[in-house]
C-alpha cells in the first residue's frame, strides 16, 4: 500500500504549519475525489485550517504593522532596483557582463514577485533568491554586473521583515498560546484522520489512481517542508558550534527519530533570520 510520509509538524513555525496544512487542503481539493467520505472529510479540514487562520491574524492594533509594511516595501524596491539592472546588461553586446547577467535574469524570473502577494509569500520567495545568489559563483556575477547595492539593500530590508514578523508572532504566542495550541491540535487530529482515509481509500476504491496520484503529490509536498525543517535543524546546530552555514546545498542532517504525527505542540516562532552573506561583508 502506498504511504503518505511522515512529517513531524512540531518542528514548522506556527505560519509554515498553516502554510502546509493550506497546501495539502489544496491538492485534495484539486484531486476531484468523488467519494462522499473524502467530501466531509474535507469540509471538516476546512474548517479547521480557517480556525488555525483565526487565530493567527495579525492583530488590528500590533505597533509593528507599520514598520513591517515599510520595510516590505523597501525590499520589493530594492529588488525592482536589482532586477533592473541585470536587465540592462541583457540587451548589449556580448561581454561578460551581459553573460553574467543572463544567468542572474534566470534566477530572478524564478522568483517573480507581483504587488498582490502577501508578506509572508514574499518572504518565502526572497528567503529562497538569497539563497541561490549568495553562492560564491552567483555573488560574483551580481558585483560584476554593479547590483551589489540593491543586493546588500534588500538583504537588509529582508533581515529586518524577518526578525519583525518574528517579533510580531511571538507578541501574539504569548496572549494566543492556549488557542493556538488547541487550533494546531484540531488541524493535526485532522488531518491524521484525512491521511488514513486517502491512504485506504488508495487500495480499496474502483478507480484508485486518482488516490495513488495524490499521494504522489502531497508527498512531494512533505518532502519540500521536511527540508525546511532540516535546513533549520542544520542551522541551529550550526550556529552552536560556532558555524554560519551560507551554501544551500549543504549536507544536512537525517530527519528527526521522533518523526510522529500525533503533533499537538505549537513550536515557537523564529526569533532570528537565516544567515545570509553581503557582498563586501
Amino acid at each position: 500500500m502506498d504511504q503518505i510520509v511522515k512529517i513531524d509538524r512540531r518542528r514548522l513555525t506556527n505560519h509554515q504549519h498553516y502554510a502546509y496544512m493550506k497546501a495539502i487542503y489544496a491538492l485534495i481539493s484539486s484531486a476531484e475525489l468523488e467519494d462522499e467520505k473524502v467530501t466531509n472529510a474535507q469540509q471538516e479540514f476546512l474548517n479547521v485550517i480557517k480556525a488555525e487562520d483565526n487565530v493567527l491574524q495579525l492583530p488590528t492594533g500590533s505597533e509593528l504593522t507599520p514598520q513591517i509594511r515599510e520595510e516590505h516595501r523597501l525590499r520589493v524596491k530594492h529588488f525592482m532596483s536589482m532586477k533592473k539592472v541585470v536587465e540592462s546588461w541583457l540587451d548589449t553586446d556580448s561581454s561578460e557582463e551581459a553573460a553574467a547577467a543572463e544567468k542572474l535574469q534566470h534566477i530572478i524570473k524564478v522568483y517573480r514577485m507581483r504587488d498582490t502577494m502577501q508578506t509572508d509569500e514574499v518572504t518565502s520567495k526572497i528567503d529562497n533568491l538569497v539563497s541561490d545568489l549568495t553562492q560564491e559563483e552567483m555573488l560574483a556575477k551580481v558585483k560584476l554586473v554593479g547590483a551589489e547595492k540593491h543586493f546588500n539593500n534588500m538583504l537588509l530590508r529582508n533581515a529586518n521583515v524577518t526578525r519583525l514578523l518574528a517579533e510580531r508572532d511571538h507578541e501574539k504566542s504569548t496572549t494566543n498560546t492556549k488557542a493556538l495550541t488547541q487550533a494546531r491540535s484540531a488541524s493535526d487530529t485532522v488531518y491524521n484522520k484525512m491521511v488514513l482515509l486517502i491512504e485506504a481509500l488508495s487500495v480499496t476504491a474502483t478507480d484508485n489512481e486518482p488516490y495513488l496520484t495524490l499521494i504522489q503529490e502531497w508527498n512531494s509536498t512533505a518532502a519540500r517542508y521536511k527540508e525546511m525543517i532540516n535546513r533549520k535543524i542544520y542551522r541551529s546546530q550550526s550556529q552552536e558550534e560556532g558555524e554560519v552555514p551560507t551554501d544551500s546545498n549543504a549536507s544536512t542532517p537525517a530527519d528527526p527519530a521522533t518523526d510522529t504525527d500525533n503533533n499537538t505542540t505549537p513550536a515557537n516562532p523564529e526569533g532570528t533570520p537565516a544567515q545570509t552573506t553581503a557582498i563586501g561583508a
